[in-house]
Order: C-alpha cells, then sequence, then structure tokens
C-alpha cells in the first residue's frame, strides 16, 4: 500500500509540476505567474458562471429548472469519458517512467492504481474547475441546504470513477490486442485517429438512443439524461443525489459504493492486462531525429521546406500532440452536427446572418484554442533538442515562420469544417466564404499569440508530451477567446441595430482592421523570436 501511494505522489509531481513551481517559489522566481494565474482563473470562473446562469435562466422559463443538475451530472460524465481516454493512454503506456517503474517492487495492480488515481485526481480537478460553478448556481437558485453542497462535492469526487473505469478498460484491451512492435510507429500515429472515430461513434450513439427527439437548444436536451441514465442504471443514483432530504444522502451512498466497487474492481483485474500490454511496447522514449541528418537536408533542400516537414514529424510521432490536434476538429463539429441532428435543429432558427457568421467565427476560434498540441508548444515539443534549433544554419525568423505556417495549415482545417458544416446545414455559400477568411485573419492573431506564449515561457525539461503541454499558456487562450467573444458580440450587436451597417462592409472592415493587426502582431513576433531564441538555453 505503502509503494503504491509513493508512486501515486510521484505521478501527480509530474502531473501537476508541483516539483516545478516549488523550486520557483523558493527562488523567488517569476512569482507572478501565480498571481495572474490565480486572476485568469477567477475571471475564467466569472465567465462560465455567466453562462451557466444564462442556462438555468433557459430552463426556467420552460418550467424544467431541475434539469439543470441532471444535464451538469451527464455532461460531467461525458466530459471525463472524453478527455480521459488520452490522458489514460498517456500515463499507463507512453509515459517516460514506464521502464523505471516496471523492475520496480511493485505488483501490476498497484501501478494500475496508482495511474488510475493521477487520472482521476486530474479529471476531478478539471470538473470543479468547470463544473462545480454550474452546481452551485443550481443550488443557491433552488435554495437548497447545507447538505446539498456538502452532497456535491462527494459527487464531484465519485462521478469521473464510473467513466473512468470504462476508458480505462477499453484502454487496456486495446493495448492488449494490438499488435505493437512491427507496426509500433505507424500505430502510434493512426491511434488519434482511431480515438477521433471513437468519439464519433460515441456521440452518435448518444443522438441514436435519444431517438432524434425533441428540438434545438433546451427543448432537445432535456429527455437526454434519462435516456443515458436507463441504459445504466447507477447513474440514477447519480442524478438523485440533487434531491432533497434523505433521499440524496441515500442515493450518494449507493453511488458512492458502486464508484469504490467499480475502481477495485478494475484494479484488480487490469493488472495483468497492463502488464502484458506493457511488454508489447518497445518504449524508447528517444527522438529519432540526428543533428547530421537535418543538417544535410538543409544544405539538399529549402530550409523552409525541411522545417515545416520537421514540425510534422514532431506533431505525428508523439501521440499526445497529435491527439490534441484531431481532438479539436472532431468534438466542436459533433457539437455542431448532433444538435441539429434531431429533428427541427438549428435550421429552423431564425438567425441574423451577421450573428451566423459570428458564430462560425467564434467555433473556428474555439478548435484553435483547444489546439494544445500545435501553436501554444511549438518550441516546448523540441524539448531538450531545442539546441539543434540554435545551431543549424537557418534564420530565427525562417524557423518561426515555418512554425507559424504549419500552425496555421491546421488552422485553415478547421476554418474549412466550419465553413462547410455551415453551407451543409444553411446553404449559405457567401456566409461561409466570409467565416473562412475573417476566421482564418483573426486565427492568425490566435497563433501568433500561441507562439509569443511559448517564447516567452517554454518548456524544455519535460519528462513526459503531456508537461510540455501543461502551464498558463491554455489559459491564456481561453482568457483570449473569451475577451474576444465579449468584446466583439456586444459591438456587432450594436453595429446592427443602431448603425444598420449592411453585412458586406461591415466585414470589409472587420477584415482590414485583422490585417492591419495580423501585420503588427507579425512584426512584433519575429522580433520576439530573434531575442529569444538567443537568450533560452538549449
Amino acid at each position: 500500500m505503502k509503494k503504491g501511494w509513493a508512486l501515486f505522489e510521484l505521478i501527480v509531481r509530474g502531473q501537476f509540476r508541483l516539483s516545478y513551481f516549488r523550486d520557483r517559489y523558493q527562488k523567488k522566481s517569476r512569482r507572478w505567474e501565480i498571481g495572474v494565474g490565480l486572476l485568469g482563473l477567477v475571471l475564467l470562473e466569472w465567465f462560465i458562471l455567466n453562462l451557466y446562469g444564462g442556462a438555468y435562466h433557459l430552463f426556467d422559463q420552460i418550467g424544467q429548472p431541475e434539469k439543470v443538475f441532471q444535464l451538469l451530472v451527464i455532461g460531467g460524465v461525458l466530459w471525463v469519458l472524453v478527455t480521459s481516454i488520452t490522458h489514460l493512454i498517456q500515463q499507463l503506456y507512453f509515459t517516460q517512467d514506464a521502464e523505471v517503474v516496471s523492475p520496480l517492487p511493485l505488483t501490476p495492480n498497484q501501478v494500475v492504481g496508482a495511474r488510475l488515481a493521477g487520472v482521476w485526481l486530474g479529471q476531478v480537478v478539471g470538473m470543479v474547475i468547470f463544473f462545480l460553478p454550474g452546481f452551485y448556481l443550481y443550488g443557491l437558485n433552488i435554495g437548497m441546504g447545507p447538505s446539498y453542497y456538502i452532497l456535491v462535492l462527494d459527487l464531484l469526487l465519485a462521478l469521473p470513477v464510473l467513466p473512468i473505469v470504462f476508458t480505462g478498460s477499453l484502454v487496456l484491451g486495446l493495448m492488449r490486442a494490438i499488435p505493437w512492435g512491427k507496426y509500433h510507429h505507424q500505430l502510434r500515429r493512426l491511434g488519434p485517429i482511431f480515438i477521433a472515430l471513437l468519439y464519433v461513434v460515441m456521440f452518435v450513439l448518444i443522438q441514436w438512443v435519444n431517438g432524434g427527439r425533441g428540438t434545438f437548444l433546451a427543448q432537445g436536451m432535456l429527455d437526454v439524461p434519462g435516456t443515458i441514465a436507463s441504459y445504466f442504471y447507477p447513474l440514477h443514483w447519480a442524478l438523485g443525489v440533487g434531491s432533497s432530504g434523505i433521499s440524496g444522502w441515500i442515493n450518494a451512498l449507493f453511488f458512492d459504493s458502486f464508484s469504490l466497487c467499480l475502481a477495485l474492481l478494475f484494479i484488480i483485474i487490469g493488472g495483468s492486462l497492463y502488464q502484458k500490454g506493457l511488454h508489447k511496447i518497445s518504449m524508447d522514449g528517444k527522438r529519432t531525429g540526428k543533428p547530421g541528418k537535418v543538417e544535410s537536408n538543409l544544405k539538399e533542400r529549402s530550409p523552409f521546406r525541411v522545417l515545416l516537414r520537421r514540425e510534422y514529424h514532431l506533431l505525428m510521432d508523439t501521440p499526445v500532440f497529435v491527439t490534441n490536434v484531431i481532438f479539436q476538429f472532431v468534438i466542436v463539429p459533433l457539437v455542431f452536427l448532433v444538435g441539429n441532428l434531431s429533428e427541427g435543429g438549428i435550421d429552423d432558427l431564425s438567425i441574423p446572418p451577421i450573428f451566423l457568421h459570428l458564430g462560425g467565427v467564434v467555433m473556428i476560434l474555439v478548435m484553435g484554442a483547444m489546439n494544445d498540441g500545435e501553436a501554444r508548444s511549438a518550441l516546448s515539443r523540441e524539448g531538450r533538442f531545442f539546441y539543434l534549433s540554435k545551431v543549424i544554419p537557418v534564420p530565427w525568423r525562417i524557423q518561426i515562420g515555418a512554425k507559424y505556417t504549419f500552425a496555421m495549415m491546421i488552422l485553415l482545417c478547421a476554418c474549412v469544417t466550419i465553413s462547410l458544416l455551415q453551407v451543409l446545414f444553411f446553404g449559405t455559400w457567401m456566409i461561409s466564404l466570409w467565416t473562412f477568411i475573417t476566421g482564418a485573419l483573426v486565427g492568425s492573431l490566435f497563433v501568433q499569440v500561441g507562439l509569443l506564449i511559448d517564447l516567452r515561457m517554454p518548456n524544455l525539461t519535460w519528462q513526459t508530451p503531456r508537461e510540455a503541454l501543461q502551464g498558463l499558456g491554455r489559459l491564456w487562450m481561453y482568457l483570449l477567446l473569451a475577451g474576444f467573444v465579449g468584446f466583439v458580440g456586444p459591438l456587432t450587436g450594436f453595429l446592427v441595430e443602431e448603425v444598420d451597417l449592411p453585412f458586406i462592409q461591415m466585414q470589409l472592415i472587420w477584415s482590414a482592421l485583422f490585417i492591419g493587426l495580423n501585420v503588427a502582431s507579425w512584426k512584433w513576433l519575429v522580433k520576439v523570436a530573434n531575442r529569444r531564441y538567443q537568450e533560452i538555453d538549449g
């Protein structure tokens, strides 16, 4: 038990970078990051509270306020189900310490239990940030007593167990069955695509079990909690935690007991599967690129093309990085698609063209903000091999240009996806064209901000690829997105309602503004890159 707990403590330290931040604090180095992070968290929670407030008001209008609690529970389950897959794969099989831990006097069950607990703790933190405000707001509006808030905290601890065990069983089974070895590198690249297809299947199944009933927005979601819970009865206990009186405590007791038994059963059975799957994977944990090969390619080809190709391999050769990129092209479009597959979807609503266009741009930016695998980790992905970027005979302006171009290629795929969805459901080629143009221009600013963040705070000492994606950068990207929506949305409404500015003229003004901002930000990015490439210790 003590050995398993020690491994869990080691995993938590690496997962949340506790040693890194403690060292920074003791050395009084960049303590301002803590204050900025807390401020960003407060602003993010304020933004989330406003979203939940609007949702509660919507359901209260149709006389179903209790559905808010149920949707929060089901939403939490789906959130963990989607986000835990890559985390589990990374923790169980692609973590840097996998070979170090295997010869230690730890049973496979202890290793699985410790790694499962690490994933569980990460998901609990995510649920506290994104779902606790909704539960709190619901209890406040309904007028629930103190016992409700105690039960909610207990629910947030127990709720991630069920989806983590489900995805963990899937991961253990797949890793045991997949023929690693000869096709190791090919499967590492195709793995994220299979995960993306799994997301598609999951959302289609949710839509199928719901039978396409309901209408868009609130009415379409009323039956979802009951429908999903009918296929898996223990979720009824989770939904019943929001009940008043002794009923809530009884449901919490049943759900906690079930979750605990499920976790123990998974640890007992999963140990042998984990050990067999681990033997199938040749974990080298090393880069395959060689300095001599890079330099010879630079002499034979265009430096820009060689660097662009290197960006591709840096991304595709690491499952965690490529999964984060593919993730954005699956979840956001599915949110759009699932809402429209139901009878009487969004096409029945009367939406002004400018807001339809703005909604498409925001979806593109959401996909860009979710893209942790590219711009925001462009330098960090190189890790300890960043010194190659400092010694190869290529100007730093060209190097940062290659990173920017590759990130924009990915973002343009997002622009095409959203634009085609608008054409598919609305048949508006002109609006879709402007969505593509504006999304690309604004997305370019997001890409440059991501590069600036990584230039300012690169993480080149990571031990596992997931560590390269951690830090304050993601928070900055979401805050930038929230600021854009909070500024452009009301301003657009003012121009439409008060000034009565035609759609085309408004788009020309926005485009000219964003082109100017892109030119200025690019010059700034090159200036910062020329300075930071010299200052960063590779």
